[in-house]
């Protein structure tokens, strides 16, 4: 769902870059795997604020959906 270049960059960016060598793709040391969705998440939204909220990402529907059940339940 996101570009790989746009995956990339913010990993490097999120996993301090100034503790790695700075080749072209190179994958940074990255262990975490909270780290690995922070990347995946700030890449989604990247994915959908570009084309003005058009392009419907996992991350939007599931917030969605979640919204809705809970307000369902609420009004019951």
């Amino acid at each position: 769902m996101t570009p790989e270049s746009l995956y990339w960059i913010l990993r490097w960016i999120i996993a301090n870059p100034e503790k790695e060598v700075h080749d072209e793709f190179t994958s940074p040391e990255y262990n975490s795997h909270a780290g690995e969705r922070r990347v995946l998440m700030l890449a989604q939204d990247i994915v959908h604020c570009a084309p003005h909220g058009r392009l419907k990402t996992p991350k939007q529907v599931s917030t969605a959906m979640s919204v809705r059940h809970l307000s369902a339940a609420l009004n019951e």
